[in-house]
């Protein structure tokens, strides 16, 4: 199933517009998700009615959600214990009025606002079978301290099932980072929509699984379509029989140096697997010697002069421009002069730091896959890698206003062009190793040479990658999986297509 992701303002605004249309309350909004959140709890915990559950809620809208399933769990006679963490000051309006509803039925709640109160704390905990975190929820956007961090770390010690709502309190609902300390939770259920922070950097290490429940909030088309994709469907051409190796997409990858040509052979071995015709290496004359190559259909190609380059770059569908390529002058002449031309490309490695310093050739760079992961991101917009993780949608938008279309590796990934964003998260940690990403760069500009569009071709080949990707693992495990065995298992993906 595919779901929706919005910013953390534009799913606000949605839930603004959808009280005004439907004529209900936030108070309404939260009556609802507190059902939906209870149903869930049951259905995939199966707790037994005497189990002890221990709800932990915050003083924002996201503690008022748990009160109200804790309302909900104890009408279906559940053993509940509710505890309320912070400032009464700093109460949401929805949480004060929910907080009001279960003391008017003689429920007990323990109220937490001093480090003084932690051992209250833990014995309210104690034994619990199942603990729901409502603590903090989305907003959150300064570094957890005091009694917080004392609950959360002792959430995370005890042997409970943890339900969270949202997302695990203490993991920031924009990026994904930790702030300073987050829950650990088995099960997390978002309400309505993900939000960035559901699926960026450290959010997958912190929720063994995310559900999002539907509780009628009104999500109106956005100017750039953001989305999770679980679900896909490969739409590849079809070989024609009448059809020579020059029809099928003739792939030159620019790459390699001296101590690097591993790199360049694993794009263009990617390439090959993807369904290429052709594909040939690009190396200075000098460099030619360096080069042994252990895939015998690859072809290799010499240059002296830059103009020399560009009879094979002419002859050629698609370019993969950069892994293992030396930054040096003739490399970044020759991308000077390639991002004046439409050709179609995929830059990557080395290419994307040589680009740095020409960001501003050419007016529409609508045919460039770029594939950085985070760090190279941070180089080409002369940030530091804390902004790009803190901010990677900022920074993405940036390049595909330019006619770019992106992929940010990592462990979810984030395909982008300027109408749609694309998250995918169906790799493996295992695909974190050397010239796994170089495999990339082959398989997409493969795609890009059969005529694929870029977008298309970024977002199949992210997809061909990781399923490779999740067979080399089933066979090599995560620590011993290398990325020629993602290259040998390309096959395996396309032929079930």
């Amino acid at each position: 199933m595919n779901h929706n992701i919005l910013t953390l303002l534009e799913l606000k605004t949605a839930e603004e517009n959808t009280c005004l249309l439907k004529g209900i309350t936030t108070l309404d909004l939260m009556e609802e998700a507190g059902l939906k959140l209870s149903q869930c709890f049951q259905r995939v915990t199966s707790a037994n009615k005497k189990d002890k559950i221990s709800v932990v809620s915050g003083m924002g809208k996201n503690g008022g959600d748990a009160l109200v399933m804790a309302r909900f769990l104890l009408e279906e006679g559940y053993s509940v214990s509710i505890s309320l963490v912070g400032k009464a000051s700093d109460m949401a309006k929805e949480t004060k009025t929910n907080l009001t509803i279960l003391k008017e039925r003689n429920q007990d709640v323990l109220q937490i606002d001093l480090l003084e109160h932690f051992s209250l704390f833990e014995s309210f905990i104690a034994n619990s079978s199942y603990i729901i975190d409502g603590l903090f929820g989305l907003g959150l956007n300064k570094p957890i301290i005091g009694i917080q961090k004392e609950i959360i770390s002792c959430i995370n010690q005890s042997k409970a099932f943890v339900f969270s709502i949202d997302i695990p309190s203490g993991i920031n609902g924009n990026n994904g980072l930790v702030s300073g300390v987050a829950i650990q939770a088995n099960y997390t259920a978002v309400i309505q929509a993900f939000v960035p922070g559901n699926l960026l950097n450290d959010a997958l290490d912190y929720s063994l699984k995310n559900e999002v429940l539907d509780i009628g909030v009104i999500i109106n088309q956005q100017e750039q379509e953001k989305q999770l994709i679980e679900e896909f469907v490969l739409n590849l051409p079809k070989r024609k029989h009448h059809s020579s190796k020059y029809d099928n997409g003739n792939i030159l990858v620019i790459g390699g140096s001296i101590g690097m040509m591993g790199a360049p052979e694993l794009s263009a071995h990617s390439a090959l697997r993807t369904g290429s015709g052709l594909v040939s290496i690009l190396l200075k004359k000098v460099e030619l010697p360096f080069m042994n190559l252990k895939t015998i259909e690859i072809m290799l190609k010499g240059y002296d002069a830059v103009e020399e380059s560009f009879e094979f770059i002419r002859k050629s569908d698609a370019l993969v421009f950069g892994p293992g390529l030396a930054q040096d002058d003739k490399n970044a002449s020759i991308l000077k002069q390639l991002l004046s031309t439409n050709k179609k490309m995929v830059i990557d490695g080395t290419g994307i730091k040589i680009l740095s310093n020409l960001l501003e050739e050419g007016s529409n760079q609508k045919n460039i896959v770029l594939t950085p992961h985070v760090g190279e991101l941070a180089f080409l917009m002369e940030k530091n890698s804390s902004d790009i993780k803190d901010c990677p949608l900022k920074y993405i938008n940036q390049l595909t206003e330019k006619g770019f279309t992106v992929i940010l590796k990592g462990a979810t990934t984030i395909v982008a062009n300027s109408y749609r964003v694309v998250f995918m998260n169906k790799g493996n940690p295992g695909m974190a190793t050397a010239g796994s990403g170089d495999v990339l760069s082959g398989i997409v500009a493969s795609l890009l040479g059969e005529g694929i569009p870029p977008f298309e071709a970024a977002l199949y080949g992210v997809w061909i990658h990781s399923d490779a990707g999740n067979m080399a693992k089933a066979f090599f495990g995560e620590r011993s999986m290398i990325a020629s065995d993602i290259i040998s298992n390309i096959s395996n993906v396309l032929k079930t297509q």
